[in-house]
């Protein structure tokens, strides 16, 4: 007989159960039908040692707990008794005989397996499925953890123009500089958008003097980011060159203009009064002497 063959047996009569043991019956039909311990075992899903415990009456051998009655129920139903009145006769025979109610912990050898020591861990199914969902909800928050720090870090901004302590005689000084995309940028109070690549420029007028810049970026949940520039403005009087004081000729060969090498003009050194010559008054010139003029001739 094949495992998926189903067993038909018309169920044995209540009398029959009162005059035969629940061993005797699981036997005759099991024998009837022309299976084997084995068979049954393997269509059942029932230990063999259980068939053979049921079929010998070894009541002292057997708990009465639900697994025991789980198999009875199971090794009737396939051999086609009526399940309900074969537990109950079992059980009453049970009583009939007098065997006690045994847990499963009065049976040393139940199911005979290798002891495990205490403390040693014992891979099972559960424990695996357990630990790869730890592992995965580790992986998570490392993950968020990860990503919330990059959301809530300061962007970060390099100035490449001007650098700090620049020097200029100019009254106004370009910045420049590149940050990450969708930063919110602000100069001095005046807020300057960055490119689709994060670059920005913006012109700043300056003052004599010590002037600073200030920088801050943000993003929408992050910190801010604080950058200072100092330039230095000289006074115009200071200025090494003048307009006037450049040279520009021209090339006749090109019709360019060529710029020469800045000459310095030297003012000239002002001529103390004292050195000044009085001014001459001028010398009347003297009158012609009259001349005589000949008597005409008649």
């Amino acid at each position: 007989m094949t495992t998926n063959q189903r067993i038909e047996f018309m169920p044995a009569s209540t009398a029959s159960l009162i005059a035969e043991s629940v061993g005797s019956l699981l036997r005759e039909a099991r024998e009837e039908i022309g299976v084997s311990l084995h068979e049954v075992s393997l269509n059942t899903k029932i230990p063999e040692k259980y068939l053979a415990l049921f079929e010998q009456d070894a009541h002292d051998r057997l708990v009465d707990d639900v697994y025991t009655k789980i198999y009875l129920k199971a090794y009737g139903k396939y051999l086609g008794f009526e399940t309900t009145a074969l537990v109950e006769h079992y059980h009453k025979e049970r009583a009939r005989l007098g065997i006690p109610m045994r847990s499963a912990d009065t049976l040393p050898n139940r199911h005979p397996t290798k002891a495990v020591e205490r403390g040693a861990m014992v891979v099972t199914p559960k424990l695996m499925q357990t630990t790869a969902l730890a592992l995965t909800a580790i992986a998570l928050l490392g993950w968020f953890g990860t990503e919330l720090k990059k959301i809530v870090a300061a962007p970060s901004i390099a100035v490449s123009s001007p650098q700090d302590g620049f020097v200029t005689y100019d009254r106004s000084v370009a910045i420049e500089g590149v940050t990450e995309k969708e930063v919110t940028l602000v100069i001095n109070g005046k807020s300057v958008s960055p490119d689709a690549d994060g670059k920005f420029k913006d012109l700043l007028n300056l003052q004599e003097g010590l002037n600073t810049i200030t920088i801050t970026g943000a993003k929408k949940h992050s910190k801010g980011m604080s950058l200072a520039r100092r330039v230095i403005v000289l006074p115009k009087a200071e200025a090494p060159l003048e307009p006037s004081n450049v040279m520009i000729e021209e090339i006749p060969a090109v019709g360019a203009i060529k710029i020469a090498t800045p000459k310095v003009v030297a003012p000239k050194p002002a001529v103390p009064a004292a050195v000044i010559a009085p001014a001459v008054e001028p010398v009347p010139s003297a009158s012609p002497a009259p001349t005589e003029t000949a008597p005409a001739i008649n």
